[in-house]
């Protein structure tokens, strides 16, 4: 259930990001590479290692930050996936 939870939070926030004009490229840049991360420990059958849990958390903080004066809403999705990741020990 987390999981699909999580993949409908992304792909809304991929659309959010979309229509979003004042979007600094390095930060949708950070953003694609931290997706693409949690899709590959989604898909993996095995454990994550220890140190994958708290840098991908680590790194959807960081963006929650980067968004939260221009980009409320999407830093609403960035803070919903962070705690999804983290009650997913992810």
């Amino acid at each position: 259930m987390d999981k699909q939870k999580l993949l409908e939070i992304l792909a809304e926030l991929h659309d959010e990001l979309a229509r979003a004009e004042a979007v600094d490229a390095t930060v949708k840049e950070a953003l694609r590479r931290i997706s693409c991360d949690i899709d590959l420990a989604l898909t993996q059958d095995a454990e994550p290692s220890a140190t994958e849990p708290a840098a991908l958390s680590n790194r959807w903080a960081d963006l929650a930050t980067e968004f939260e004066t221009k980009h409320p809403h999407v830093a609403s999705l960035v803070q919903q996936v962070t705690d999804l990741l983290s009650g997913m020990g992810i």
